[in-house]
């Protein structure tokens, strides 16, 4: 005998159907060396000599060009282009994913099967990944050509996502809500703190060694009830960078709700509610210092 969906099972399955429609992937490369991730220009820009509007210009990058990012800093980043080393505004790289081929695969020329077939990728290969899915289709770039392959053929990881957004000077801490996305990362611990039958769960991502992660219920301050961390109910002092903690938490749209504050060891603080955390955002978010 089939159950009955509950109406909020329902609404979060909804929700959950329209956010990964919406879903685009912004990924570090792993098949690279550390020091280089794949990347796409979000719009037209001036391909510099230097790190400053005073450098000449090379050329100018279209938007969506693919990049190498060798270096990215707050205002600009180095990169590679085609072989050619320069530098573009920080603010228009988008990072991308990498997929490996599962089996021999037809580069389509739309995202169906009655697209063109452009070539066959063999199994085993790596492509860059610049969109999707949308309706089962990715568009990739394979070598010079770009194209689109379906998702039954190709395993994009998701979990490098992390690390190159913590990479950014101007960020403290990311959280994912996907956990099958980010399976990667093994937590080093794990905190329940839901009352709420309806849980959400998510993995902490921090930044350095040696930083104070606290959890804090939240509390009203004065006549203006400003909602602010309270009482410190959990805490932890991570060994390693990227530290991994995963917190099962109150359904975002209940309350009463929690803080997490990252406190890494030279005083940067990053502070976040879990329940206002959760609002337009994806597969994952990422947050800068108070």
């Amino acid at each position: 005998m089939r159950r009955k969906m509950s109406s909020h099972t329902a609404r979060r399955l909804a929700a959950l159907t329209l956010l990964t429609g919406l879903f685009f992937t912004s990924v570090l490369v792993s098949a690279l060396p550390a020091e280089a991730a794949m990347a796409l220009t979000n719009a037209r820009v001036n391909f510099r000599t230097g790190p400053s509007t005073t450098y000449s210009v090379i050329r100018k990058l279209p938007g969506t060009t693919p990049v190498d990012v060798i270096s990215h800093g707050t205002k600009w980043s180095k990169i590679n282009d085609s072989g050619e080393i320069g530098y573009i505004s920080t603010a228009y790289i988008k990072f991308t994913s990498t997929g490996r081929i599962t089996g021999r695969v037809n580069l389509r020329s739309s995202g169906s099967l009655s697209g063109t077939i452009i070539t066959k990728i063999p199994r085993g290969e790596t492509v860059r990944v610049l969109a999707g899915p949308v309706k089962g289709w990715y568009k990739v770039t394979w070598g010079t050509k770009t194209g689109y392959i379906y998702k039954n053929y190709v395993a994009v990881d998701e979990t490098a996502a992390l690390k190159a957004e913590l990479d950014k000077p101007s960020i403290g801490l990311v959280f994912a809500f996907n956990l099958g996305k980010f399976s990667a990362f093994n937590p080093t611990v794990s905190w329940n703190i839901a009352t709420d039958p309806y849980p959400s769960k998510l993995l902490v991502v921090t930044k350095v060694k040696g930083s104070t992660v606290e959890v804090a219920k939240a509390k009203l301050t004065g006549d203006d009830r400003i909602v602010i961390p309270g009482e410190v109910i959990r805490d932890w002092k991570t060994t390693s960078n990227y530290e991994v903690i995963k917190i099962t938490y109150n359904d975002p749209e209940t309350i009463p709700f929690h803080f997490i504050t990252v406190t890494e060891p030279g005083g940067k603080k990053t502070t976040q509610s879990l329940r206002t955390s959760m609002k337009a955002v994806l597969d994952w978010a990422s947050f800068t210092y108070d």
